[in-house]
This record gives structure tokens, sequence and C-alpha cells, in this order.
């Protein structure tokens, strides 16, 4: 009898659990991927939208952990005398605008510049209408810095 009140609280928690789980698996993956992309791009000397483009649409078909919502924001900032980054040159691929806030921004010294990698990804809950207490999607967005290895700062052409 006990058992019989207890088992539908126990599958429950088993599948918040599973839920929560599976949002901090995507994380991680976000996490990596934003890393992966700034270390490529870090490597360039200069690149083109249309390779950004074709690199971008070559990841999102790739995994299979890309959800509905996808957008990756690449930028090239310097900082400058006072502290403050200068925008250099900015591409966004899918959900993403190409301005907007750069809330990331690692620490640097005068005159340094980096590649800022800023994704966004979405995670649909695989039981939606079962656990109503729980959103049915999450976005989560994760970022990632890289100094440049080969030149000063790396350009982007048309």
């Amino acid at each position: 009898m006990e058992f019989a009140l207890i088992f539908p609280l126990l599958i429950f928690l088993i599948l918040i659990a599973f839920v929560c789980f599976e949002v901090i698996r995507r994380d991680a993956f976000n996490n990596r991927l934003s890393g992966a992309l700034s270390d490529v791009v870090s490597r360039s000397e200069a690149l083109t939208r249309s390779e950004l483009d074709r690199m971008l649409s070559a990841v999102e078909q790739s995994f299979d952990q890309i959800g509905n919502t996808f957008g990756v924001r690449i930028s090239s900032h310097i900082y400058e005398q006072n502290g403050s980054t200068t925008l250099l040159w900015s591409h966004s691929y899918g959900d993403v605008s190409e301005i907007g806030d750069f809330d990331r921004i690692p620490p640097g010294t005068t005159g340094e510049s980096y590649i800022l990698v800023e994704l966004i990804n979405s995670y649909e809950n695989i039981l939606p209408g079962l656990l109503e207490y729980i959103d049915e999607v999450w976005i989560i967005k994760s970022s990632s810095a890289s100094r440049p290895r080969l030149v000063g700062a790396i350009s982007l052409t048309y």
C-alpha cells in the first residue's frame, strides 16, 4: 500500500533529475563548442563572411545536440587605453543579432585584441506536458574568448 502511494512521486523525481541532467549536459556541450569555435577562428589570419557561414552551417548540421534555437555571434575586439574595448567587426549566424551587448568580455591590456564567440542553443524538454512545472524550452548561452595566434588582429572581409 505505501509503495503504491510513493511510486508516482519516485517516478516524477527521476524524470525531473533526467531533464536537469540533460540541461547540464547541453550547457557543457555549448561551452566546449564555443571554445572550439573560438580556437579555430583565432588561428586564422583573415576570414571572409562566407567562410564563417560555411563553418557555422557545418557545425549546425553536424551535431544532434543543436536545438531549434541556434545562433552564434563571432566578434573581434581590441582594448583601449581607458580599459574599454572597441568592436572591430562582428558576424552573426542563426538566431542571434550581429549588434548587441557583449556581456562576457575577458580582462586584457591596452592594444590587445581578442575573438569572442557567443553561442545560444535551446534544449527542448523531451517530456512536454508530463512535467508541467518545468519549462518546455530552455535557452542556453555560452561564450569563449581567444587571442589571435598569428596576427595582432584578425580581419574580416565580405
